[in-house]
């Protein structure tokens, strides 16, 4: 009998450690369970501020392009002349912060930020004469980093030998704002892309001089 008492108890004890040691088991996992849903949430909530974030610049953008109109830009009176002649404007976007490098004159910055066409009339008219009349004739080219600026430079060393009194011997750097203008979208394989400016531009004023970027010059 006594030896029966025995063998209950230690089941009872064996049973209530397996309750007890099933239970731990239980809330381990449980709270393993809520601290990767939390972890999962965490995520979720990130990534849908992320994804809010992108779709609130992406619909800014789509309003103030639509909202944009020709007499905006600096240059307007010229756009709608090039325009009447075939010209199209190509699609813009607002520079949200963009990085942007262009050729200057070291020894006169103000002339540096003109319009090709402004700079050369003569050029506008004879592309005009052949049909070829374009609207970036009218803004800025510029580069979307410095290693681009670089290369492309480069490339118009090698054909071009008055290239430091055809577009600058040096580059300037700066960033652009919803406030400047708007851009056309950025050459994949150069990294090029046009300014038209909004009337009040002038990066002049705010672009920084990179004296060493042209070392080879």
């Amino acid at each position: 009998r006594q030896n029966n008492e025995s063998a209950k108890i230690s089941f009872w004890i064996i049973a209530r450690a397996t309750q007890i040691l099933g239970l731990r088991g239980f809330f381990s996992l449980s709270l393993n369970e809520q601290a990767t849903k939390e972890k999962k949430q965490k995520k979720v909530a990130y990534l849908y501020k992320y994804f809010n974030y992108f779709i609130v610049i992406w619909i800014k953008n789509i309003i103030f392009a639509t909202n944009m109109e020709i007499d905006d830009f600096k240059y307007s009176k010229e756009l709608k002349e090039a325009e009447k002649r075939g010209a199209v404007l190509p699609s813009l976007s607002v520079p949200n912060d963009t990085n942007a490098y262009r050729f200057v004159f070291s020894n006169n910055i103000p002339n540096s930020y003109i319009p090709v066409y402004l700079m050369s009339p003569k050029r506008a008219t004879t592309a005009a004469e052949k049909n070829k009349l374009k609207t970036s004739g009218y803004a800025l080219s510029l580069f979307n980093t410095e290693d681009n600026a670089q290369k492309e430079y480069a490339k118009l060393c090698a054909t071009c030998r008055n290239i430091k009194s055809t577009i600058g011997d040096t580059v300037s750097y700066g960033v652009l704002t919803s406030k400047d203008g708007m851009i056309s979208k950025i050459n994949s394989s150069n990294g090029h892309f046009d300014l038209y400016e909004f009337k009040g531009c002038d990066l002049a004023q705010r672009f920084t001089l990179l004296e060493d970027v042209l070392w080879w010059r």
